[in-house]
């Protein structure tokens, strides 16, 4: 019986295959299909769980199918499970210049942003997938290629029109998984007075406007701090320092 890295494996060349048509170069060592786009650098990565596992039929294959159309458990209960969770993500050469020009910045690569596929979309959702059963792994594979043409490969190729990017930004309706890539995004492809109003947008909500602003005023007098905070607001105001927009 086939191993379940080396059923992942498999799918994950199959899903790799099938995105060749739209440019993707298939990367084995790191489960991730690139695609060269000018400044930017196109990626989806294929991300599975050490936590997979593989049951030997040994109650029979009829079983074993009645068994899988349970509801939710079903595959899980009679063959395993195998995940397949799909990201996408988008790099700039542009901003890696960006931010290495400026003093304190976050980091000095070129990511943009990104993240798991159904993320990406209105309204979000987590999407898995479970490679196990057979029987309806084709069809799975399918609706995991489906998802990269739908949500993933479109989300991406947004970025080839950086104006549309930040607009999308200004409204609300692009969706990013980090603040701070985000104003750095604005500044480094549209001017300051976008950056400043994309600042507005994330710190609109009374509470979170007092907390940055106590943060500010916190970072200007002893300095930004390098541990990473998770609450908004203060990675905010630790941007607006960095980026001179507090």
């Amino acid at each position: 019986m086939e191993s379940a890295r080396e059923i992942f494996d498999q799918c994950c060349v199959e899903i790799a295959s099938y995105l060749e048509a739209f440019g993707f170069q298939y990367r084995p060592s790191k489960h991730s299909a690139v695609r060269a786009n000018g400044d930017l650098k196109f990626e989806i990565h294929f991300q599975s769980s050490s936590r997979n596992y593989l049951l030997a039929d040994t109650h029979g294959s009829v079983f074993n199918r009645a068994l899988s159309k349970l509801p939710v458990l079903g595959d899980l209960a009679a063959f395993g499970n195998i995940t397949l969770i799909e990201h996408a993500n988008v790099s700039s050469k542009a901003l890696k210049i960006f931010r290495r020009a400026v003093p304190g910045a976050w980091a000095s690569d070129g990511a943009v942003t990104g993240g798991q596929i159904g993320n990406l979309q209105v309204p979000a959702k987590w999407v898995t997938f479970n490679l196990a059963n057979p029987n309806t792994r084709h069809a799975v594979v399918a609706k995991a290629k489906k998802l990269i043409t739908d949500v993933g490969i479109p989300y991406l190729e947004r970025f080839n029109k950086p104006e549309d990017v930040i607009q999308s930004l200004l409204e609300g309706t692009m969706p990013w998984t980090w603040e701070p890539s985000a104003l750095e995004y604005v500044c480094c492809f549209g001017k300051r007075q976008k950056a400043l109003r994309l600042l507005e947008r994330f710190i609109a909500e009374p509470e979170v406007r007092d907390e940055y602003t106590a943060a500010v005023s916190q970072y200007k007098e002893h300095g930004t701090p390098d541990a990473w905070d998770s609450r908004a607001a203060a990675r905010l105001a630790k941007s607006a320092i960095i980026l001179g927009m507090e």
